[in-house]
């Protein structure tokens, strides 16, 4: 039976379901590869930047998850294109980390309320989010989250996450920083736009919430695909290197697009075997 005390924004991670012991496999692997690639750059050793890689990947899973519920498989792709993505640059994790729960709050996922506690930790979340201009975008979709969710004074708890991301932009000076418009950007915005148009909107949902309430709404999961690649956009717009910082998000998008092409081939092709004749119809139909 669920706690009435659950959290409306913490998932667990059981360790029997393999698409769960891939996500740790993934932030380990991301954690090796980052350790490995500032040794043979010749730099010092730094595990926690190394950590933050790994845990970077970890995220593309954990959003994938969110943006595509039925198919693990959608998420064991985006862990193996986001570890890729360690060679081109370091992550903005906690950035990546802030759109994630905008996304988790947006879907709906977990299937319980937001409790005091959660709002707490989504307004840091968001004041956070006002310190990085690459996070910014994420700030506006853990706001729209909570408008699309409409938990009780909804209004109320977005006006308290839009003060704290000024209130962080404001105490630390932060001002958006566009960097330049680099082959590496320019290809990761292209990679979200695609990726958001094949994985729109999204099929029918046939997974409920961990609580078991209710089944997951598919508009809100198409709602937070298209949240999750404009929070990529505006923080790739506004932020220095925002493209390479949120590039797990971009991941998360992109292997979501990848098992979306794939079920839309499989479905034509099941269609098209259906519509040809068999042996016995073309004989009827000989004169």
């Amino acid at each position: 039976m669920t706690s009435l005390t659950q959290s409306g924004i913490g998932r667990p991670l059981d360790p029997r379901l393999a698409s769960n012991r891939i996500a740790v496999a993934g932030g380990l692997l991301g954690t090796v590869l980052a350790l490995l690639l500032q040794w043979t750059n010749g730099e010092s050793m730094n595990i926690i930047a190394a950590g933050a890689m790994g845990v970077g990947v970890f995220l593309a899973w954990a959003i994938a998850r969110e943006l595509d519920p039925d198919h693990p498989s959608s998420a064991t792709l985006a862990v193996a294109i986001a570890a890729g993505a360690i060679a081109f640059g370091p992550f903005a994790s906690g950035a990546v980390a802030v759109a994630m729960l905008g996304a988790r709050v947006m879907v709906g996922t977990v299937g319980a309320h937001l409790r005091p506690a959660d709002i707490v930790v989504l307004s840091l979340a968001a004041a956070y989010a006002g310190t990085r201009p690459e996070a910014w975008g994420a700030a506006a979709l853990v706001i729209a989250g909570v408008l699309v969710a409409r938990p009780r004074r909804a209004g109320a708890i977005a006006a308290i996450f839009a003060v704290s991301t000024v209130a962080g932009a404001a105490l630390t000076g932060a001002t958006p920083a566009p960097g330049a418009a680099t082959p590496l950007t320019i290809a990761l915005i292209v990679a979200t736009i695609v990726a958001t148009a094949i994985s729109y909107p999204a099929r029918r949902i046939e997974s409920s919430t961990d609580t078991g309430r209710s089944p997951i709404s598919t508009t809100r999961v198409t709602m937070a695909r298209v949240g999750v690649a404009a929070a990529i956009v505006v923080g790739s717009i506004v932020g220095a290197d925002g493209a390479q910082a949120l590039a797990p998000a971009v991941a998360a998008l992109v292997g979501v697009a990848l098992i979306q092409l794939r079920l839309t081939q499989t479905a034509s092709a099941r269609d098209h075997e259906s519509k040809r004749p068999t042996h016995s119809q073309s004989l009827s139909s000989s004169p």
